[in-house]
């Protein structure tokens, strides 16, 4: 690049931050005050109830039942009257957990600039690298449910922030021809502790483990006939997947103590599963269980009830798998076909709001309309992203860790804070189809219509109409 155009990318780069840090100067005191900002619901209530628990001591002797790491946030960065039970939270007492969140929002904003920056290389023109460096990180700032989800007391903007540094880490590692082996060895270290913090917060994250791990075994870019190291390229995916063990560990070994069995650091897995596969399964979250879900989300009580006996947290995640596992089975067919759907409803359009909707959103606060960018544009945009810059080894292991998130994910059951961690993901898949737009338009501009179509909630009306 000659100086004229890294100034013009400098200078994009700077209004585009500047944009970011007046929307947020502007956004957050209104997001606040509004009845979202000081009422909290369904999961928000579960994880103050559990930061409430970790306070007063009462968690060290109660295995996990959700992702441990976020209700230690919680704890943490919310004012003790936050946690205490109300009805009505004043802003004050939240907001020191909202600005780590707003924290982690930048920190992602950053990465996909970096990001951007590493798939823009083979991009020759000035234009096309602008697209792929700056674009993603656009998208990211427009994209109205991660503003959302970094006010909620939720876990997502954690996760995805978290998710996107080890990919990011990933790129870079690779994608350098002159990195020092230290360095390497300590950007697959932070890969891997980011990784393992990600699964603490949602264990899906577990699954762009066997994606890094293979781009670090690869090792870095050589030059054409160059010998590859192959001691190097061994130490980087033993060191990230050591760190990351290291990181769950400690949760795993607390539920295993407990529950008196091998167990991992979250014990809600078998009721997902039945969620996502049971009877009444379609794809979106379903009520499987009666009674109070914040004094009972495990629905201990009624497992009891049915066994005869009480019933633990341990035994509980084996019954609800067993019993997924038995609707599964009975129903193979059923099964692939609810499979199929959950891997397209992370690639269409509508948001599914199991919280609250975008609407009341954009009326308690108005400032939202700006960010106009629909889950489609990204999901669409990045499938040709992915199609057309398949040859690039960064985009080969982008398309690598969508595939195990989503077909992981596809598991249990899609709502649209789940599909949040996808979303920087898209966003760099995106600026290289956007950059292949202007580039090799013949191809891309037919590509792109047809992932359009894939991405419009076709057949989803009934649903939609129950949920907005």
């Amino acid at each position: 690049m000659s100086l004229r155009p890294q100034r013009l990318s400098l200078l994009v780069g700077a209004a585009l931050f500047g944009a970011a840090a007046l929307f947020w100067l502007l956004f957050l005191p209104r997001a606040e005050e509004s009845v979202f900002g000081r009422v909290p619901y369904l999961d928000e209530v579960i994880y103050l109830d559990r930061a409430a628990d970790i306070r007063d001591g009462r968690a060290a002797g109660e295995p996990h039942f959700m992702a441990p790491l976020y209700p230690h946030l919680v704890a943490a960065a919310a004012a003790p009257a936050a946690t205490a039970g109300g009805d009505v939270i004043p802003p004050a007492d939240l907001r020191g957990l909202r600005l780590l969140q707003v924290g982690c929002w930048f920190g992602t904003l950053a990465l996909l600039a970096v990001g951007g920056r590493l798939l823009a290389r083979d991009f020759a023109a000035t234009p096309g690298r602008l697209v792929a460096t700056w674009l993603p990180a656009l998208l990211f700032l427009l994209y109205r449910p991660a503003a959302i989800f970094a006010t909620a007391v939720l876990g997502e903007t954690v996760l995805t922030f978290l998710v996107t540094l080890a990919v990011v880490l990933t790129l870079r590692v690779v994608g350098s021809r002159a990195m020092p082996p230290a360095l390497s060895l300590a950007q697959a270290a932070l890969a891997g502790l980011a990784l393992g913090a990600a699964a603490l917060v949602r264990g899906t994250a577990l699954l762009a483990v066997p994606a890094l791990t293979a781009a670090f075994l690869w090792g870095p870019e050589v030059d054409s006939g160059s010998p590859r190291p192959r001691r190097r390229a061994w130490a980087a995916p033993l060191v990230l997947v050591a760190t990351c063990v290291l990181a769950i560990l400690p949760a795993a070994l607390h539920n295993t103590r407990l529950v008196g069995r091998p167990a991992g650091p979250t014990l809600n897995a078998g009721l997902n599963l039945y969620i996502g596969n049971g009877p009444g399964a379609n794809g979106f979250y379903v009520q499987v269980l009666p009674g109070d879900l914040r004094e009972d989300p495990a629905g201990l009580a009624y497992l009891g009830a049915h066994a005869g006996h009480p019933v633990d947290l341990g035994e509980a995640d084996r019954l609800w798998r067993e019993r997924a596992l038995e609707a599964m089975g009975a129903a193979p067919g059923r099964s692939f076909g609810l499979a199929l759907k959950k891997v397209w409803l992370q690639l269409q359009n509508w948001e599914i709001d199991q919280m609250a909707g975008q609407g009341p959103w954009r009326a308690e606060v108005p400032l939202l309309a700006v960010a106009c960018v629909p889950y489609g544009l990204l999901s669409s945009l990045g499938l040709v992203g992915l199609a057309l810059g398949w040859r690039q080894r960064p985009v080969r292991i982008l398309a690598a860790v969508l595939l195990l998130l989503v077909a992981g994910q596809s598991l249990f059951f899609v709502v649209a804070r789940y599909r949040q961690v996808l979303v920087p993901l898209w966003a760099l898949a995106a600026g290289v189809g956007a950059a292949s737009l202007r580039g090799r338009p013949r191809v891309a501009a037919p590509l792109w219509l047809a992932a359009i179509a894939l991405v419009i909630p076709w057949g989803q009306g009934a649903v939609r109409a129950q949920t907005t």
